[in-house]
């Protein structure tokens, strides 16, 4: 688990932590290199609840939720509801979580390659989840890492690896 998964945060009545989180991610995601305050505008154009937090408490969620998903040691995990909750609204949680990210994503104008539109495509099918799930731990596991892995393969599309100076070769 993440430092940032162990945050207590203070979001407005109305607004969970998977739909911010994932619509930070995705707005992470589509613009690399935006400020604090990009990015704070483009959430609090997309969740009106998001216009209702603390600035400063905002600016956290966006920088950790930053560091998170550029961690060495690829501990990036979805902010989703823990095992306490019952299967049904784990997935929920899942479910606004890759809406929140899609929505995110589109609204800072984001832009992928052919093999992260698939991923971006898997997560729009998360999203779409609802209704009638069996109650199998699994298959919410398996479809939890796979969201992850599109996430972070997204991530990695939208944001080139730095190329070495030629002076750092030599």
């Amino acid at each position: 688990m993440s430092a940032f998964t162990e945050q207590l945060w203070n979001l407005p009545a109305g607004l969970s932590e998977s739909l911010l989180h994932g619509a930070v991610c995705g707005v992470l995601c589509a613009a690399p290199g935006e400020s604090i305050a990009a990015y704070r505008r483009a959430l609090t154009d997309l969740l009106a609840d998001a216009a209702r937090m603390d600035d400063d408490e905002l600016n956290r969620f966006i920088e950790m939720a930053g560091d998170d998903l550029v961690s060495p040691d690829f501990s990036f995990e979805p902010l989703l509801p823990g095992e306490e909750f019952e299967v049904d609204e784990r997935v929920e949680g899942l479910a606004e979580w890759g809406a929140g990210f899609v929505n995110g994503f589109e609204e800072a104008g984001g832009d992928v390659d052919e093999e992260a539109a698939d991923a971006l495509e898997d997560i729009v099918r998360i999203a779409d989840v609802r209704g009638d799930v069996e109650d199998d731990e699994f298959d919410f596991f398996n479809v939890a890492e796979h969201l992850k892995v599109a996430v972070l393969l997204i991530h990695d599309a939208t944001h080139p690896a730095e190329e070495p100076d030629d002076d750092e070769s030599d």
